[in-house]
């Protein structure tokens, strides 16, 4: 029902201000705990208190229950199968009537659920009529991550909600918005490490795409005899060699001999869900896209063109080798590709 151990109780804000030290209980040096009373090697101490505190700016609050003070993320990129976790500071105002729970989201750019994790606050550690309205607390929220969670980048999204109904207790934020859920911010789940044999048996390209990215490799899926009708899926394998503010569209076309449209596929990488504006210096960023062959391509030599561009200005990126050399804005891969006629 209690702290541990001293040091428990005067690094965590959630235990309260007072402490009953029992007889024969090691206590560490602390000059800024006051001893309020003592008898014989018992004693009460108590925390000291930041007059500042009081006056902190709320980001909003949760119902009538919490003052939402401030929070952190200690990182923002997570591999899948770690724990995410975020330390807040709250000011219980109201102590609810029924129990209440937190939930702790991360939701993907189709508003699905990727991670959930329901906790009691304060980490349960002593019931709600407990709770010390007006005083500041500290509360860790851990969301344990899937080992299967697809990489990508997610909102973390926090809530308050009734245990018994389910219903949520609005967040009304500083500005006096009012919503389901707090938004925490985004986090990335990054994309696992791709094996060095698998990469090596790639079709080498290392083109240059502006100054942030290399296209290391590709490779081409496709049936056999390929006809109209028929999808090529194409693989890409990116290296960022640098961060980038800039979220960049990745196009890939297939053109006939003449060097006509035929097919085109464009999106940010991974389906939109890996932008690269979350690539790190050194990561790879294994990508795919899927061009189907109109049913009235005619038969004949066909290449694939890849490349990048601002999505706002349409603005190809500049493609250069590795000694620098121009090569204008695409990529052509280095793959024959012959479309036979359809037979039925």
């Amino acid at each position: 029902l209690g702290p541990r151990t001293f040091e428990e109780w005067r690094a965590d804000s959630s235990w309260g201000d007072y402490l009953f030290i029992a007889s024969g209980q090691y206590v560490p040096p602390d000059a800024s705990v006051q001893t309020l009373y003592r008898a014989g090697a018992s004693a009460v101490v108590a925390k000291p208190r930041a007059a500042s505190e009081k006056n902190r700016a709320a980001l909003g609050m949760f119902g009538d229950t919490f003052r939402f003070l401030n929070y952190q993320i200690p990182l923002s990129a997570f591999h899948p199968g770690e724990t995410l976790s975020v330390v807040a500071q709250i000011e219980p105002r109201r102590v609810p009537p029924r129990s209440v729970v937190w939930r702790l989201q991360l939701r993907d750019r189709e508003h699905n659920a990727g991670a959930e994790a329901r906790l009691a606050p304060f980490e349960n550690k002593f019931p709600m009529q407990r709770w010390s309205p007006g005083k500041i607390l500290t509360d860790t929220l851990v969301l344990p991550l899937s080992p299967e969670l697809r990489p990508g980048l997610y909102d973390l999204q926090l809530g308050l909600y009734r245990v018994q109904t389910g219903d949520a207790l609005p967040f009304v934020s500083a500005d006096e918005k009012q919503d389901d859920v707090f938004q925490l911010g985004q986090v990335k789940i990054i994309q696992p490490e791709i094996p060095d044999h698998y990469l090596g048996a790639l079709e080498p390209i290392d083109a240059r795409v502006g100054d942030f990215a290399t296209l290391r490799g590709a490779r081409v899926q496709k049936q056999s005899p390929l006809v109209p009708g028929a999808e090529i899926r194409v693989e890409l394998f990116w290296r960022a060699e640098q961060r980038v503010a800039t979220d960049y569209t990745i196009f890939a076309q297939l053109l006939d001999a003449r060097g006509n449209l035929i097919a085109q596929r464009d999106s940010a990488p991974r389906a939109g869900t890996y932008p690269t504006l979350i690539w790190d210096a050194g990561e790879t960023i294994a990508d795919a896209y899927a061009l189907t062959i109109p049913r009235d391509a005619a038969p004949g030599a066909y290449q694939i063109i890849v490349g990048m561009y601002h999505w706002q200005t349409l603005q190809r990126l500049p493609i250069t080798d590795q000694t620098g050399r121009a090569l204008g804005d695409h990529i052509v891969l280095p793959f024959e590709l012959q479309i036979r006629p359809y037979s039925q």
